[in-house]
Parts: C-alpha cells; sequence; structure tokens
C-alpha cells in the first residue's frame, strides 16, 4: 500500500478540507460481510478516492468495498438513498459538505438530516512521517504559511520574524495533531498508517509537552520586545498553564482525554494572540 493510499485509507475516504466520511453504525465497527460506498457525484474528487481506498480497505478489513454512484440534486439521491438504508455500518456515504450545510437551505423539503448520519472522520490533517523532512503535519504547514503571507500582505516584505513565528507554529500545530493521532492510535495501526502518536510511542506525551513548549517559547522570545511586556506575559503565562492541562488531560492516553485536549487547543493560540493583539492595541 504505497504512501498516500494508506493516508487516504487511514480515513475511511475524507479529503483535507473537502469531503467528509458518513456511515450509518456505530464506533469500533468491523465488516463481515461486503460494504457499499455510495458516492452521490459522479466524477467528482470523492468518486476518484472511493474508487482509489476500497481495493486497499478491502486488504485491510478482509471484506469487499463495492464503490456505487447515485448522483442527482446536488448529491441529496445518493444521501438520501443512505440515510433509508439500514443502519448497520454497511452502508457509506463518501460526500461533499454542501449536502449538510448547503443544501438544507436550498432544497425544501429534504428527507433527510446530518443527523441521520454517524460521521466516521472528517479529517487527514495528521498523516506524518515523510522521507524528506521526518516528522510533518501536511496541512499544518500549509495553515501556518498564512503568517509570512499576511506580512507580505501588510508590509509587502517578509521579514526574519515571520519565519520565526512560522517554525514556532509548527511545533503548536505538532502538538495538537498528535493528540488527536492519539484518539484514533488502535486504528491507525490496525491499517499502517504513520502518524506523530504511533511515530513518538511511548514518548509521545513528552513530544506533545515538548512541542508546546518549543512552540510558547519561540513566540515569546521572537516577539519580546515588540508587544506590550504585561500584557504578552500574562498571555504567556495562561497558554504554559493550559499546555499543562492539555499534559493532565492525555497522560493516561485515553481517547476521551485525547480527544477533548484536541478540541479545545484552540483556546491556547487564542490566548497567545489576544496577548499579541491587545500588546499592539495598548501600546
Amino acid at each position: 500500500m504505497t504512501f498516500i493510499r494508506r493516508m487516504l485509507a487511514a480515513t475511511l475516504i475524507a479529503t483535507a478540507t473537502t469531503s467528509s466520511a458518513w456511515a450509518q453504525g456505530t464506533p469500533n465497527w468491523r465488516p463481515s460481510k461486503p460494504v457499499r460506498i455510495v458516492v452521490p457525484i459522479v466524477g467528482s474528487t470523492n468518486d476518484v478516492l472511493a474508487r482509489l481506498i476500497a481495493p486497499e480497505l478491502q486488504k485491510a478489513f478482509g471484506q469487499p468495498f463495492v464503490v456505487e454512484n447515485k448522483p442527482g440534486a446536488g448529491g441529496n439521491i445518493g444521501t438520501d438513498f443512505v440515510a433509508k438504508a439500514a443502519p448497520d455500518g454497511y452502508t457509506v456515504l463518501i460526500s461533499i459538505d454542501t449536502v449538510f450545510t448547503v443544501n438544507p437551505h436550498i432544497y425544501k423539503g429534504l428527507p433527510f438530516k446530518p443527523t441521520d448520519f454517524t460521521q466516521v472522520n472528517p479529517h487527514i490533517n495528521r498523516v506524518l512521517v515523510t522521507r524528506a523532512l521526518g516528522l510533518l503535519a501536511v496541512l499544518g504547514v500549509a495553515f501556518s504559511f498564512g503568517i509570512p503571507m499576511a506580512f507580505a500582505a501588510v508590509r509587502a516584505e517578509v521579514p526574519a520574524l515571520a519565519w520565526w513565528l512560522l517554525i514556532g507554529n509548527l511545533f503548536w500545530v505538532l502538538a495538537y495533531d498528535t493528540e488527536y493521532a492519539m484518539v484514533d492510535r488502535d486504528d491507525d495501526l490496525l491499517i499502517g498508517m504513520k502518524t506523530s502518536a504511533i511515530t513518538l510511542g511511548r514518548f509521545d506525551v513528552a513530544g506533545v509537552m515538548l512541542s508546546y513548549l518549543i512552540f510558547i517559547s519561540i513566540w515569546a522570545v521572537a516577539l519580546y520586545g515588540r508587544a506590550q511586556s504585561a500584557i504578552f506575559s500574562i498571555a504567556i503565562g495562561l497558554a504554559l498553564l493550559q499546555a499543562l492541562w492539555h499534559g493532565w488531560l492525555i497522560r493516561k492516553r485515553e481517547r476521551d482525554g485525547c480527544f477533548k485536549a484536541f478540541r479545545l487547543n484552540h483556546w491556547l493560540g487564542f490566548t497567545v494572540f489576544a496577548g499579541v493583539a491587545l500588546s499592539y492595541e495598548l501600546r
């Protein structure tokens, strides 16, 4: 199985930001008969991905995964078909998010609603370990490049500060992506996926904490003297306390604790952002 196909199979089909995999079924489900994958938009990226990973899913789970196209009405026909299928996990829908977020507002009387489905896994953003760079959170790198892009847009230059902030931000991404990867470690091991949690092994918790420390330290040093010291120092202190709280949540490597840490990590980033913004506002 190639790296890309392992990555895709790990989530039962999902692109980074534009599609989700939804199934009717229960957590920790394993098939004992063929599984039907319904794709409501023919020729789409989801259609291609479904056909790429169906053979890999069959290898991983030992049962056939059959792709079926049921197009029409902006994805509603195929989605409705899955909604009416037996809720046993053997009918899976690969759909763009707009079927659940936009269609209810432009189509009257839809015969299904998002709560009719169980979301399997919407992201592949924690895929790590590449030949060239070792540990790498793929989408995290893309998101972090918003920093030099912002500098370029506002100042028409990309100073060294922007690159230091980007490097620090990558460690924040590594920290929260590892928390997320710890949630699905067992499933990822089953299909041979590489993630930071698997790569770090018994040092996963230490890796998360070290990543948070490096992130906060780089930002604190890079912005020292640029932001109003008292306010920024308070924000950095609060961010460190939140990082310690994350360590407490993930210390036992339990799924609920790890997922809670991942789900709430944005507050740590917001604290640092608020400290920077308020420091400049009150200078």
